[in-house]
């Protein structure tokens, strides 16, 4: 839950090698103030290239994000 008890959405995305271990974790915070992680290929931010290098990615598109209407944009 985000901010006002609000669902936020984002990504998640497992090591590549497969397992059930513990693995590092890369936190990922997009810029802005209005942007979001889209589904989509990205060069500076790409969650498979963490994930095959054993990676586990949380992307979050917290409150002011775009591409979840205005009210959630400027909320």
């Amino acid at each position: 839950m985000g901010a006002n008890n609000e669902a936020v959405w984002g990504w998640h995305v497992a090591p590549a090698n497969g397992t059930n271990q513990r693995a590092p974790l890369a936190f990922l915070i997009h810029g802005g103030p209005q942007s979001s992680w889209y589904d989509a290929w990205g060069s500076g931010w790409n969650f498979q290239s963490y994930s095959a290098q054993g990676y586990a990615v949380i992307a979050i598109n917290f409150h002011g994000s775009d591409s979840y209407g205005q009210n959630f944009t400027d909320s």
